[in-house]
């Protein structure tokens, strides 16, 4: 499959995988890889940047309990989950409540909670996981409207009809541009001390850094609104530094992930 995928493709969805030595043995049959493309390449005067990987890191209970080492595993761009796979391990019935609008049972749930922390301790994209019923479209802007606004930065899908529903969700409405613009202009005037006013609400530095995310994913949504099959458009904060250097104003970079 790598050798199948190598050229035309950024990277690697990796099913199925359990342990961060897994994604290690990946890396370097990929190096090796690379390594013997760039001699070639060097012939042409062309150059490759390194594959990506997107691990699906909740396919069986194992992965699950290593989750946090995947997310930051060698190449990891971003991580995902699925429950099929884990649902035939575990031995369950169903992965939803019928009962309950079809929302996840806890377990299903607590992988796609487990999914988000992980993917943002290890400063990767966190990409929620497919909806399986690509006829209902209510139901699959719903499902991505509540991984948006719990922090999910973009979600699988399964069909291209479900894209431009995709982009729709993702992007930040009319209000949320105007309050992260009003915000990020009070925080600024303000040089960042102490605590301001908003709106009748008290306004600190998460609200800015918040702020400040949904004004980046207006630019980075507009760079990839004509891109067919594009899964996720958003910022990758690994390699970044923690919150006590949030309020360094430094040029952050959006890394896209295609299938």
């Amino acid at each position: 499959d790598l050798v199948a995928g190598f050229d035309g493709s950024d990277g690697f969805v990796v099913p199925k995988v359990e342990t961060q030595d897994e994604l290690k043995l990946l890396d370097e049959i990929l190096s090796d890889m690379e390594h013997s493309n760039n001699q070639s390449s060097n012939n042409t005067g062309s150059s490759h940047h390194p594959k990506v990987l997107l691990p699906i890191a909740t396919e069986t209970p194992l992965a699950v309990l290593n989750i946090a080492s995947i997310a930051q595993g060698p190449r990891v761009c971003a991580i995902t989950w699925g429950c099929e796979d884990l649902s035939a391990a575990l031995g369950s019935y169903n992965t939803r409540d019928a009962n309950n609008s079809g929302s996840y049972l806890d377990v299903f749930r607590h992988c796609q909670t487990m999914c988000l922390l992980a993917a943002k301790a290890a400063g990767v994209q966190a990409i929620d996981g497919v909806y399986q019923n690509i006829r209902d479209m209510d139901g699959f802007q719903n499902e991505a409207n509540y991984a948006k606004c719990i922090g999910f930065d973009g979600k699988l899908t399964l069909h291209p009809g479900q894209i431009s529903a995709l982009h729709k969700v993702f992007e930040p409405t009319r209000e949320e541009r105007e309050e992260a613009t009003a915000i990020v202009s009070m925080w600024e005037q303000s040089d960042g001390k102490g605590v301001i006013e908003f709106d009748g609400k008290m306004i600190d530095l998460p609200h800015y850094v918040r702020a400040k995310k949904v004004l980046a994913r207006v630019d980075s949504d507009e760079d990839v609104s004509s891109k067919e099959g594009t899964i996720v458009s958003t910022e990758s904060d690994k390699d970044t530094n923690t919150s006590k250097d949030l309020e360094e104003e430094e040029e952050e970079v959006f890394p896209r992930v295609f299938m």
